[in-house]
């Protein structure tokens, strides 16, 4: 789905004015100005809450993000005591997501229809404040280059959008991706009816009394928490707004997305004075000969590819030897099943070792190359994963997957974060026949919610996709 934000808030516009026309003949509020921004900032946030609600967990990934971002701008400054509390956080980052969507979106209807307007109008502005701060951080790491650390000033350059880490603020979810920068300006642009709230409280509209509207906030926010436990807890989202969604082939949308990449071409060159670095200029490509001696690239100036490359561009992965592979998964003609799971619920167990190894010696008297049998301590990393967590593949995944293969239909095994030794040995506790690899837990993690997830595939196209509490038996797929 394509949007771009003007049209977005272009929409939101249209539907306060709206909103505004139809309140103005029922309930003819005084300061049509300030209805008119409630309904603007009311549904915005409807919007931007629901498209969040959607998908949870793509919520609580950005948050993990955000929390890395932070630990490591923290750990690097003389506040490195404070780094150590966002690992905690992150632990409890798709708990922190559900509160905020429904917080948000509950806030939404306070302020559409002007109940509990002191809370609501204080929890809106520092609400956006606190969004700014994180935008507004996050967009300022451009300005921080590979070596250098945030919080020393002196260590930062030119702005560059590929120094920053979280490249997607999360605003809208995977509805409408924004960068860290409009997004930033977005949040400073929402501060001013933030501050109107705060300044002009009393005039704001209110359209239901005491009880509607304490029984509208409880009936939302158990309504939403149910509908956000239901995107992710019980079923995957029920609208997919990421690249794979069901009907996408895979492999044709990469080749695509390669194509358009590869398509781009260098126009020019951003150059530095080696004398003055402060000293820059843009050359043509064929200018560039006469200042290559007294200017260096900086970078290339570079057209802008037809097509914006999705997560699809980075669909790589490994056998279980650690080679590339991903064109056996691509290329495998015929129908299969993909079990996809971002993470292997368990523990990494190191245990020390002592084995016989072989050493190459020269022996002086014989002048001959000797072996030397000799013990060696090594230390050996196991995975053992949770009994539940292998009995929900035994239960749930084994009959499956057996009528599958009787069928004709390939199974492969793709997880991330253990080795290919590792996930070969766990697939086969597990007593289904699959063939593994092993990639980003990223890339798993946008393929499909559900850890593990299951796919139905026919070639590289994906055909359907279950969350492993709603997979159906293999005979009603199969119809």
């Amino acid at each position: 789905m394509s949007i771009t934000l003007p049209a977005l808030l272009i929409g939101v516009g249209i539907a306060a004015v709206l909103f505004t026309v139809g309140l103005y003949f029922i309930k003819k509020p005084k300061h049509l100005w300030m209805s008119f921004i409630q309904a603007y900032v009311g549904i915005l946030f409807l919007f931007s809450g629901a498209v969040k609600a959607v998908d949870p967990l793509g919520t609580a990934y950005k948050m993990d993000q955000y929390f890395a971002e932070f630990e490591s701008a923290f750990e690097a400054s003389w506040m490195s005591f404070i780094a150590p509390m966002f690992p905690i956080l992150n632990s409890y980052s798709v708990s922190f997501s559900v509160i905020m969507i429904v917080f948000e979106i509950v806030l939404g209807l306070m302020i559409l229809f002007g109940i509990y307007r002191k809370f609501a109008t204080w929890a809106f502005f520092l609400l956006i404040a606190m969004f700014t701060f994180l935008t507004g951080f996050t967009y300022l790491t451009g300005y921080v280059p590979g070596d250098g650390t945030f919080f020393n000033l002196a260590s930062w350059g030119d702005y560059k959008a590929s120094n920053m880490k979280v490249t997607d603020c999360g605003c809208f979810g995977d509805f409408l991706k924004l960068e860290p920068k409009t997004s930033f300006f977005k949040d400073v642009f929402l501060l001013i009816p933030g501050m109107i709230f705060l300044l002009f409280r009393k005039k704001m509209h209110c359209i239901l009394n005491k009880k509607a509207a304490l029984w509208t906030t409880v009936i939302s926010t158990l309504l939403v928490t149910v509908y956000c436990f239901s995107n992710y807890v019980w079923d995957i989202p029920h609208v997919d707004f990421r690249p794979f969604k069901e009907g996408v082939d895979i492999q044709a949308q990469k080749q695509i997305e390669q194509d358009a990449q590869a398509a781009v071409q260098v126009t020019g060159f951003l150059m530095k004075n080696k004398a003055d670095n402060n000293k820059k200029m843009e050359v043509s490509m064929a200018d560039y000969s006469k200042y290559s001696e007294e200017w260096e690239v900086e970078e290339q100036i570079r057209t802008e590819p037809t097509l914006t490359p999705s997560k699809i561009s980075e669909f790589d992965m490994n056998n279980t030897d650690g080679d590339e592979a991903t064109y056996e998964l691509l290329e495998n003609e015929g129908k299969s099943i993909w079990i996809v799971a971002q993470k292997l619920k368990g523990n990494t167990v190191k245990n020390e070792v002592t084995v016989v190894d072989t050493i190459t010696i020269f022996d002086a008297e014989s002048e001959e190359e000797m072996q030397k049998f000799v013990s060696v301590d090594k230390v050996e990393v196991d995975f053992q994963a949770k009994e539940d967590y292998i009995s929900l593949y035994t239960e749930k995944l084994k009959t499956f997957t057996d009528e599958a293969r009787a069928s004709g239909y390939k199974v492969f095994f793709l997880t991330a974060g253990v080795s290919g030794e590792a996930a070969q040995d766990f697939i086969e506790d597990t007593g289904i026949d699959a063939q593994v690899f092993t990639g980003d837990d990223i890339l798993l993690k946008t393929i499909i919610r559900s850890n593990p997830g299951v796919m139905i595939m026919d070639g590289a196209e994906i055909k359907k996709k279950f969350h492993i509490r709603k997979l159906p038996s293999f005979a009603e797929i199969a119809k």
